[in-house]
């Protein structure tokens, strides 16, 4: 049977015929020797929902976020396992948590509720004044080194944050 037998229309716009390498089907890019890529259009994707869902301007609590968060995580890189991805997988994970950190430190508004909470998640007397000091810069005072002692990856974990590289390597 032929396409006009079928009466079958052809979209021109996503067909056409090209080396294998300079294609992407499905979010991935087929490269060299059946080495599977993901499509930069891809990464963008999640990124932006990721940004979406910890927008600093959510009166949301953070495991509520997280909570939101888990099913994007968790689809994407089961969707995508099948690239190697694990190094692109560590990248986002620090990104990610570098989001959820600032959306936090965000909630807490003035100094005095950053030093409230990091002393109540533990963080020393030391290492919050140096948080507390550094005034509204969110995104900054999220990368700064007291912020992930304090705020570190099992402080993450036990708010409920999986990673993209813990459900690759499951």
């Amino acid at each position: 049977m032929t396409v006009e037998e079928l009466e079958l229309k052809v979209n021109q716009q996503k067909s056409k015929v090209d080396i294998v390498q300079n294609c992407t089907y499905l979010g991935y890019i087929i490269g060299k020797r059946g080495m599977l890529r993901i499509a930069p259009a891809s990464v963008k994707k999640l990124k932006a929902k990721v940004r979406h869902i910890t927008r600093r301007n959510r009166p949301t609590p953070l495991r509520e976020v997280i909570a939101e968060l888990t099913p994007v995580i968790r689809g994407w890189t089961n969707y995508f396992k099948l690239a190697a991805i694990s190094e692109l997988c560590q990248q986002l994970d620090g990104w990610t948590r570098r989001k959820l950190r600032c959306l936090r430190l965000k909630q807490c508004k003035h100094p005095k509720g950053i030093r409230r909470f990091l002393e109540s998640i533990g963080c020393n007397r030391k290492l919050w004044s140096g948080i507390a000091a550094m005034g509204r810069r969110w995104w900054r005072i999220a990368c700064s080194e007291p912020a992930n002692i304090c705020m570190d990856n099992a402080w993450l974990r036990a708010e409920g944050y999986i990673s993209f590289y813990q459900l690759l390597k499951r």
